[in-house]
């Protein structure tokens, strides 16, 4: 069975000043290593081994077991507010992200509806001037290499009834 007994604070409070008070007075600055003959108690590679045990102990403490320990220390009210501001902010986020994705598929297929039709013509624009110098070029080449060149108004050697070039023999009828 469990018994109940009343603790004063102030009492525990007093007692424990007085002790600390104590403690202090009789402390001649010795380490706290050492013993009341002054003896040391530890080496000095034991108070480091000490020290760095202390320091694991804090970092085997996972980020989830910190805040769950926090439980206790922030009020009921805080809590929840603080989840009601996390669930505004995850649902704007969900929001702004499928607004965004939506946006970006109306975009996308604007511009293949409007974009692509446009790209090919002018492809194929492209292409028809592409063969038309070519057919120029070719044109000039073969003009280049009978040495005369047509002028206006003049026929077309080899063709009957047009005027002919001078200095090219008459076609053959």
């Amino acid at each position: 069975m469990v018994e109940l007994t009343e603790v004063h604070a102030e009492t525990h409070v007093l007692v424990a000043e007085d002790a600390l008070i104590a403690t202090l007075e009789e402390d001649d600055n010795d380490s706290q290593y050492e013993d009341e003959d002054g003896d040391e108690l530890l080496s000095e590679d034991d108070i480091e081994d000490l020290e760095i045990d202390d320091e694991d102990d804090v970092q085997d403490e996972s980020l989830l077991e910190r805040i769950s320990a926090l439980v206790d220390v922030v009020p009921p009210s805080t809590r929840r507010n603080i989840v009601r501001s996390v669930k505004n902010v995850t649902s704007a986020t969900w929001g702004a992200a499928q607004w965004v994705g939506s946006a970006a598929w109306v975009l996308a297929t604007a511009a293949m509806l409007v974009g692509l039709p446009v790209a090919l013509e002018l492809e194929r624009e492209q292409f028809v001037f592409q063969q038309e110098a070519q057919v120029r070029a070719q044109q000039q080449q073969a003009q280049q290499a009978s040495g005369t060149m047509v002028q206006p108004g003049l026929g077309v050697p080899g063709v009957p009834g047009a005027p002919q070039i001078p200095g090219l023999p008459a076609p053959k009828a």
